[in-house]
This record gives C-alpha cells, sequence and structure tokens, in this order.
C-alpha cells in the first residue's frame, strides 16, 4: 500500500512540474492538483483487483487482501462514484465555457462508468478494463483542469 502513497506522490509533483512550465503556480492551479492527488490518492487501490492471486503468493498487502475485496469494491465504487461533484466543485463550472463542461462531462462518464463496472464486473480482463477506465478519467479530469484555469 505504501506504493500508492509514492505514486500518488510522485503524480503530484509531475503533475505541478508541468504546470510550472505552462503557468505559475498560484493559489488555484495548487488547489486543483492537491485535490486531483487526493482523488487519485483515495482511488489508486483500484489497480490492486487486477492480480489478487499474484499479490496474494507474492506476499503483497494490498487493499483487496488487508480490506477483503468486496469491502476495496464497495468503498471504489462510492468514492469514484462521488468524483464527478467534487470535481463539479473544484472546477467553478458555472464561470467557465462550453468546452469545460464537456471535458467535465466525459470525466464524469468515465468515473461513472468506473463505478458501475466495479459493481457489475470481476475477474483479471474485468478488473484490467475497469482500471484503463480509472485511468482516462484521471486523464479527462486533468484536461478539464486545463481547461478551467
Amino acid at each position: 500500500m505504501s506504493k500508492n502513497l509514492y505514486t500518488a506522490a510522485s503524480t503530484m509533483l509531475g503533475w505541478a512540474a508541468c504546470w510550472q512550465i505552462a503557468a505559475p503556480l498560484e493559489a488555484g492551479a495548487w488547489r486543483i492538483i492537491l485535490t486531483l492527488t487526493a482523488c487519485v490518492m483515495a482511488t489508486i487501490h483500484i489497480q490492486d483487483l487486477r492480480d489478487i492471486d499474484g499479490d496474494r503468493q507474492a506476499g503483497r498487502r494490498t487493499a483487496p487482501l488487508v480490506w477483503g475485496e468486496r469491502l476495496t469494491r464497495s468503498t471504489l465504487t462510492a468514492t469514484i462514484a462521488f468524483l464527478p461533484a467534487v470535481t463539479f466543485v473544484l472546477y467553478d463550472l458555472a464561470h467557465h465555457g462550453w468546452p469545460a463542461w464537456v471535458a467535465w462531462a466525459l470525466s464524469s462518464i468515465l468515473a461513472l462508468a468506473a463505478a458501475l463496472r466495479l459493481l457489475t464486473t470481476a475477474g483479471q480482463a474485468a478488473d484490467q478494463r475497469t482500471y484503463r477506465t480509472w485511468e482516462q478519467w484521471v486523464t479527462a479530469a486533468l484536461a478539464c483542469a486545463v481547461l478551467v484555469i
């Protein structure tokens, strides 16, 4: 589980570095970077569903092995389903044009699709696809962030 913390921290630092290249890191940018990093940190263990048996054999302590697969799926579903509301408030969409709304809608659809997949599918191949959908949410959420800053 420490791998997930390192991944989230390196993600935040990478986003901050890229942002600094494009524009100054002001309070609004930091608010978005830190909030999205928290969202990633809260959901990154979605990647651990793909290989529970292999992780068990390797002696890893992933969320599905520590908390159980059912609790992991349930908490991920609830958290990921809540992400559209978080990003709606974060991006203050009332003050932005249609491109930001479209990007937000796309990221919301991807988040809700990942949440639905967590509830309705399981197994290595299905969990790999769900993880990819989550990755696409991260990308779309970042695209929306670029449009609102």
